[in-house]
């Protein structure tokens, strides 16, 4: 499998699994982006063997 890169600041980070920036994806902009009020998003999200980590 194929090493995923997420640049997040000055810090590179390595997944061996699916990964995604997601105060970047389609998902929050839509759904997130509205609601803020102080909240902040979770930077990076990854699933492994079907469990989730923020």
């Amino acid at each position: 499998m194929a090493v995923e890169k997420i640049l997040e600041g000055k810090l590179v980070f390595d997944f061996d699994c699916h990964a995604l920036k997601f105060d970047d994806s389609h998902y929050h902009r839509k759904h997130f982006i509205k609601i803020q009020n102080g909240l902040s998003a979770v930077d990076i999200m990854a699933v492994k063997h079907g469990i989730g980590y923020f």
